[in-house]
Protein backbone atom coordinates (compact mmCIF):
# COMPACT_ATOMS: atom_id res chain seq x y z
CA UNK A 1 0.00 0.00 0.00
CA UNK A 2 1.36 3.61 -0.72
CA UNK A 3 0.59 6.04 1.63
CA UNK A 4 0.31 9.95 -0.54
CA UNK A 5 2.74 12.43 1.42
CA UNK A 6 0.10 13.89 2.54
CA UNK A 7 -0.85 10.85 4.87
CA UNK A 8 2.86 10.00 5.92
CA UNK A 9 2.89 13.81 7.19
CA UNK A 10 0.01 13.25 9.07
CA UNK A 11 1.60 9.89 10.24
CA UNK A 12 4.52 11.40 11.45
CA UNK A 13 2.94 14.48 13.16
CA UNK A 14 0.90 12.03 15.11
CA UNK A 15 4.20 9.93 16.39
CA UNK A 16 6.09 13.43 16.42
CA UNK A 17 3.15 14.37 18.98
CA UNK A 18 3.51 10.80 20.85
CA UNK A 19 6.92 10.79 21.18
CA UNK A 20 7.15 14.66 22.31
CA UNK A 21 4.99 13.58 25.18
CA UNK A 22 7.11 10.57 26.02
CA UNK A 23 10.37 12.50 26.00
CA UNK A 24 11.51 13.00 29.26
CA UNK A 25 13.05 11.16 31.82
CA UNK A 26 11.16 11.22 34.53
CA UNK A 27 7.74 10.37 32.18
CA UNK A 28 9.55 7.63 31.08
CA UNK A 29 10.13 6.76 34.46
CA UNK A 30 6.11 6.94 34.94
CA UNK A 31 5.50 4.84 32.01
CA UNK A 32 7.86 1.85 33.06
CA UNK A 33 5.92 1.72 36.29
CA UNK A 34 2.99 1.35 35.11
CA UNK A 35 3.95 -1.00 32.34
CA UNK A 36 3.57 -2.95 35.67
CA UNK A 37 -0.14 -2.58 35.86
CA UNK A 38 -2.19 0.38 36.97
CA UNK A 39 -1.09 2.37 39.51
CA UNK A 40 -1.83 5.31 41.98
CA UNK A 41 -0.42 8.28 41.93
CA UNK A 42 1.56 7.67 45.13
CA UNK A 43 2.63 4.23 44.03
CA UNK A 44 4.65 5.50 41.04
CA UNK A 45 6.17 7.92 43.50
CA UNK A 46 7.42 5.39 45.91
CA UNK A 47 8.53 3.31 42.86
CA UNK A 48 10.36 5.18 41.02
CA UNK A 49 11.40 7.40 43.53
CA UNK A 50 10.08 10.90 42.70
CA UNK A 51 8.30 13.11 44.81
CA UNK A 52 4.18 12.83 44.56
CA UNK A 53 4.07 16.61 42.76
CA UNK A 54 6.21 15.80 40.23
CA UNK A 55 4.51 12.75 39.30
CA UNK A 56 1.25 14.12 39.10
CA UNK A 57 2.46 17.33 37.01
CA UNK A 58 3.92 14.36 34.73
CA UNK A 59 1.13 12.21 34.49
CA UNK A 60 -1.22 15.50 33.58
CA UNK A 61 1.03 16.07 30.74
CA UNK A 62 0.42 12.64 29.98
CA UNK A 63 -3.30 12.11 30.19
CA UNK A 64 -3.37 15.66 28.08
CA UNK A 65 -1.45 13.60 25.73
CA UNK A 66 -4.05 10.95 25.37
CA UNK A 67 -0.91 8.51 26.79
CA UNK A 68 -2.24 7.84 30.22
CA UNK A 69 -6.11 7.07 31.81
CA UNK A 70 -6.89 8.23 34.95
CA UNK A 71 -10.14 6.59 36.95
CA UNK A 72 -11.21 7.22 40.53
CA UNK A 73 -11.32 4.23 43.28
CA UNK A 74 -12.54 5.48 46.48
CA UNK A 75 -10.52 7.96 47.74
CA UNK A 76 -7.54 6.78 45.31
CA UNK A 77 -7.21 7.87 41.27
CA UNK A 78 -5.77 5.28 39.36
CA UNK A 79 -3.53 5.86 36.55
CA UNK A 80 -2.96 3.48 33.22
CA UNK A 81 -1.41 3.25 30.23
CA UNK A 82 -4.40 4.17 27.54
CA UNK A 83 -2.49 4.12 24.31
CA UNK A 84 -1.16 0.96 22.18
CA UNK A 85 1.39 3.25 20.29
CA UNK A 86 2.92 4.04 23.75
CA UNK A 87 3.15 0.79 25.52
CA UNK A 88 4.88 -0.82 21.75
CA UNK A 89 7.37 1.97 22.24
CA UNK A 90 7.93 1.42 25.74
CA UNK A 91 8.34 -2.54 24.58
CA UNK A 92 11.02 -1.67 21.58
CA UNK A 93 12.63 0.35 24.46
CA UNK A 94 12.40 -2.29 26.63
CA UNK A 95 13.32 -5.00 23.96
CA UNK A 96 16.75 -2.46 22.74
Amino acid sequence: MDMTCSAQMTKAEQAESLLKAMAHAQRLAVLCCLTEGEHSSTAIANRSGMRLPAVSHHLGILRNAGIVASRRSGRRIIHTIESAQASRVLAALRAA
